[in-house]
């Protein structure tokens, strides 16, 4: 998840144990994903030893605010 203290926590883990870090990540993170409407799911970028990569994004428009949801009372 892209909370704040996600990445500072996942980077301190890292450190602490001595591993390399990949870190990967939706293109607008949680939240465009949640609000993301007549769109494609957003492409993804990782980190890896050559580089960031960016791939997909271009798939079929998602139909996630196309049918209303009713609340709770």
């Amino acid at each position: 998840m892209d909370w704040p203290s996600t990445s500072p926590y996942v980077s301190a883990l890292a450190q602490d144990f001595g591993l390399p870090l990949f870190r990967s990540w939706r293109e607008g993170g949680f939240e465009r994903e949640m609000l993301r409407n007549a769109a494609p799911t957003a492409p993804v970028l990782f980190e890896s030893p050559d580089g960031l990569i960016r791939t997909g994004g271009e798939g079929p428009n998602g139909r996630r605010l196309r049918f209303p949801r009713s609340r709770p009372v």
